[in-house]
């Protein structure tokens, strides 16, 4: 028997099924604001290493607080590395929390240019 031939799209014989939509909204971006969806957020970044250092911070206090330290040079370096992790990490910390929103921020301005200033279902 003879295999039924099918209409297809393309060299490559890929059969295509289209679902129709009631509307379609199409959104015009810059240059710059492709460049800023593409590169994203750095707030991730400074989230993960802000917790590292919180908690080797964290690790060193708790040791300089539980075990005497015998060694004059030795306390000092875990004094060092507990300061600059607290420190480190909490400023870390406060750089992701004020970054956090940079590309939903983006995506609020396009949006809004078709929309108007209304609460999308997608932004949470």
């Amino acid at each position: 028997m003879k295999e039924e031939q099918r209409p297809s799209s393309g060299s490559n014989g890929v059969e295509i099924r289209r679902g129709r939509v009631d509307s379609l909204s199409i959104f015009e971006i810059t240059e710059a604001e492709l460049d800023s969806l593409a590169k994203g957020s750095p707030g991730s970044i400074f989230l993960n290493f802000g917790i590292f250092l919180l908690s080797v911070g964290t690790s060193f206090l708790a040791t300089l607080l539980t075990v005497e330290i015998a060694s004059l040079f030795k306390f000092a370096v875990f004094v060092v590395l507990a300061t600059v992790g607290l420190v480190g990490g909490a400023f870390l910390l406060l750089l992701w929390r004020r970054l956090r929103h940079e590309v939903e921020d983006v995506v609020s301005k396009i949006r809004d240019r078709v929309d108007g200033p209304t609460r999308h279902p997608a932004a949470g």
